[in-house]
């Protein structure tokens, strides 16, 4: 993209900035920014809200990029006085042509993503699981949020289960994780682990990957025992169960820092670790999609979504640890129970 999509801002009042956006123009009200070091009110021109997952780490690093692709200069990133709040700003230009862009992105939660869009307070609204049908019925207004111009696949991502790092236990079962997070397990002796009781680290209820983990996991069957703790960020859930010798919890495969991620079964399947592999091809049990979801309209927003989507924002993907959808072949083993004509059929063949 040659052109910008960020054209000059005129200041009219102290408060209120006239936003030219390829020729269309509207007022906004500036926002102050507690952030920054001096007092200048700032106007941001692309708002993100929803999942901790998507906006901690890779929504951040994609703003970041996307504005530099703009020619912005002196990129940064600034946390706000709110945590799980940022800014991504850039500026160019000199003088009086000096021009400013900031995103803004708050990360409280899949959920909120979509109260965004519903309020008008969010441009995009980020996921880290499709849309529930409550919520697309909802917007409605704003257009068919499960067609391909409104919801969009940023990522692929593994919801890895994570131990202390010095916990024996290597792999689970489904089941078995359900019974832990359930509290019908309450000692890591009752799987062959120390005898050590078991302390449970949960995603709240606003969070894509505690839906994509209820569903997943605890299903029909099973609820979330009531000691479980429960946080907003993976990234701190994460660096917790690293600490806690009885820890079990789960975060985004970008998450898992400093603890230990298990491999997962599913029935009778074998064992798997969540890595490059076994998410890319789905084959890990838990494996998910991370979602922008968009109504047209804001050329700002569809700009921004492009560009995560192509080849420079996927590499970025890659980067911060989710899976990308760059096409790539690999080596993958074959399961040795497959049927003999399958393993002589994929002997010489590499997996995309």
């Amino acid at each position: 993209m040659n052109t910008s999509v960020f054209n000059t801002f005129s200041r009219c009042s102290k408060n209120v900035t006239r936003v030219c956006i390829l020729g269309l123009c509207a007022l906004t009200v500036s926002v102050s920014v507690p952030a920054f070091s001096n007092t200048e009110n700032h106007q941001y021109q692309l708002h993100l809200q929803g999942s901790n997952t998507v906006g901690s780490r890779l929504g951040l690093k994609c703003a970041a990029s996307f504005l530099t692709s703009q020619n912005f200069n002196n990129v940064q990133k600034l946390k706000t006085a709110i945590p799980n709040e940022w800014l991504v700003r850039g500026e160019k230009g000199i003088g009086f042509n000096k021009q400013y862009a900031t995103i803004k992105i708050d990360a409280h939660g899949s959920s909120t993503g979509f109260k965004g869009l519903l309020s008008g307070d969010a441009d995009i609204a980020m996921s880290s699981r499709p849309i529930k049908t409550i919520e697309y019925e909802n917007l409605k207004h704003l257009g068919d949020m499960r067609s391909p111009m409104h919801e969009h696949t940023l990522a692929i991502d593994g919801l890895a289960i994570l131990v202390n790092p010095m916990n024996p236990i290597d792999q689970l079962s489904t089941t078995q994780i359900a019974q832990l997070f359930s509290g019908e397990i309450q000692n890591w002796k009752e799987l062959g682990g120390y005898d050590k009781p078991v302390s449970l680290y949960a995603r709240d209820n606003n969070s894509g990957t505690w839906d994509t983990f209820k569903n997943l996991v605890l299903g029909q069957r099973y609820r979330l025992s009531n000691e479980a703790f429960r946080f907003e960020s993976n990234d701190t859930l994460s660096d917790l169960v690293s600490q806690d010798m009885g820890a079990i919890g789960f975060s985004g495969i970008a998450s898992i820092r400093k603890a230990k991620a298990i491999a997962v079964s599913e029935g009778n399947t074998e064992a798997l670790l969540p890595n490059v592999n076994t998410v890319s091809t789905e084959d890990y049990p838990l494996s998910r999609r991370l979602f922008l979801y968009a109504p047209q309209g804001n050329a700002v927003a569809q700009a921004f979504i492009q560009y995560c989507l192509s080849e420079s924002g996927q590499n970025i993907v890659e980067e911060t640890g989710f899976i990308s959808q760059n096409i790539q072949s690999f080596d993958y083993p074959i399961d040795a129970a497959a049927p003999i004509e399958y393993q002589q059929l994929s002997e010489q063949a590499r997996r995309l």
